[in-house]
């Protein structure tokens, strides 16, 4: 396949256009305003939209820009795509779900209850891909995590914070998901696709296998502390997938993650 990625220069975008050239397929990416967007041209197979505002504190103070970016950009891409006859893979959050407890679990099928405005982005950039382009495949991740170092990766945030929440969480580990991600293009799967470990971890977990010295504090009064701060406010997620298998368990996984984690920030220094 012949792949055009916006959002380049992202996180995401950047594992898979390794992982899409090292299975063979031609990628390339687009730099121009996606809101300027206009036509595809016909040698590419599929768009994969990886263009976001993802940090939710500053999302915060940045509503319009954020809007033009996570919705009207997201649209923008879908209306032209549809026009031009090519496939769109919009790469979302499993963040738009608030769970209320452990048996409060969240699947393709589940309602939105979006918790802060990068959430709602989400939801409403979903929402109107669909009415717009139902032939979409929205992937949906959920705190991800990464063998690799980058500002991006989850680990990277936790390893600088001083508190850690001793909630479950849902978490991605996106040398999983990724693979998967191409697989689902491959077959032309469409709709809405969670893509997250099975089990949950907690971040203060994580830090312990770090030997990162931190405060363990729960849920309720990490809350506290972020409406003091006017930050955006965290949610506990419990996601899986009711449409494909679940990635590998994280309790599993996570222990060899971390190994490579720190091979990784080793070698760096």
């Amino acid at each position: 396949m012949r792949i055009l990625i916006f959002g380049p220069k992202s996180w995401t975008a950047q594992m898979l256009w390794k992982e899409l050239e090292k299975q063979g397929h031609q990628v390339e990416g687009c730099h121009h305003d996606i809101n300027s967007l206009v036509k595809i041209d016909d040698s590419i197979d599929v768009v994969i939209n990886c263009a976001a505002s993802t940090n939710i504190d500053w999302v915060e103070q940045n509503k319009n820009r954020t809007f033009w970016n996570n919705v009207l950009g997201a649209v923008s891409v879908a209306k032209v795509c549809k026009q031009s006859n090519k496939r769109y893979v919009f790469i979302s959050s499993a963040c738009i779900f608030e769970s209320q407890d452990m048996d409060d679990w969240k699947d393709e099928y589940s309602k939105p209850n979006p918790q802060c405005f990068y959430a709602e982005t989400k939801v409403m950039a979903e929402k109107l891909i669909k009415e717009i382009s139902p032939e979409t495949l929205i992937i949906r991740i959920r705190l991800p995590l990464s063998e690799v170092p980058h500002p991006r990766n989850t680990i990277n945030k936790l390893l600088t914070y001083k508190t850690l929440q001793t909630n479950q969480e849902s978490v991605t580990v996106m040398e999983d998901a990724i693979p998967e991600i191409i697989k689902l293009i491959e077959q032309g799967f469409v709709g809405q696709v969670h893509l997250i470990n099975s089990g949950t971890i907690s971040p203060d977990e994580i830090g312990d296998l770090f030997n990162h010295p931190h405060e363990k504090v729960s849920k309720a009064t990490m809350d506290v502390r972020m409406e003091i701060g006017n930050k955006a406010r965290r949610v506990t997620t419990y996601a899986r997938s009711a449409r494909v298998q679940p990635l590998p368990d994280i309790r599993e996984r996570i222990k060899s993650v971390v190994a490579r984690y720190k091979e990784y920030a080793k070698s760096a220094n």
